[in-house]
């Protein structure tokens, strides 16, 4: 994921959003085989890779509770990576804490 990801403007923005998921690049298999691998854009993307992210939470660390799995999620985000106007949104994008990205 880029260091600084310029907002999309095809997402949701206000004081209703906490974190905003990956919306270029994502790595995602791909249907053409179970050993391929793609590329992946938009909101349909971030979608997956922020439950990915929770659900790991919620295995690894042991957290069970909707406002645990949230705490953590905000703990483990990267700040003030994202670019250009949010429109009252918080300047927070997911991250899953593995220094180890594939690239």
């Amino acid at each position: 994921m880029e260091s600084q990801t310029p907002a999309a403007e095809y997402t949701n923005y206000g004081n209703g959003i906490d974190i905003f998921g990956p919306r270029t690049d994502v790595l995602s298999v791909s249907y053409k085989g179970d050993d391929q691998y793609r590329l992946d854009t938009g909101t349909s993307m971030a979608t997956p890779d922020d439950a990915g992210v929770a659900l790991t939470i919620m295995s690894v660390n042991g957290v069970g509770s909707p406002g645990g799995v949230t705490s953590k999620l905000l703990e483990m985000a990267t700040k003030d990576a994202i670019t250009g106007e949010l429109r009252g949104s918080p300047n927070v994008l997911v991250n899953n804490g593995n220094t180890q990205q594939a690239t």
